[in-house]
């Protein structure tokens, strides 16, 4: 009886070319990862650009609604110095 003998049937070829193909199924997932992961920062980025947007808009509208406070206020100022300056000319004409 002879010794049994060991055929082989993956060749190195064969391995070769199941590896390739696996490489090249790979490289679309690992591409799609890394596009999903560009996708959620710039998603990110764009809430806290629009988060600062609404900040800055109510800053923005503060300023506004004080600016208008204070013209009031110098235009209330100059009525009053007008009224003050017409006694004070009465006053010299006495």
């Amino acid at each position: 009886m002879s010794a049994p003998r060991f055929e082989n049937r993956w060749g190195w070829s064969t391995i070769a070319a199941a590896i390739a193909v696996a490489a090249s199924l790979a490289g679309p997932v690992v591409w799609y990862g890394e596009i999903s992961n560009r996708v959620e920062v710039v998603e990110q980025d764009v809430t806290q650009i629009h988060t600062e947007v609404r900040s800055m808009d109510t800053r923005v509208r503060q300023n506004e609604t004080l600016g208008a406070r204070q013209d009031e206020r110098y235009s209330s100022i100059l009525g009053y110095l007008a009224r003050i300056d017409t006694r004070l000319e009465r006053i010299e004409q006495q």
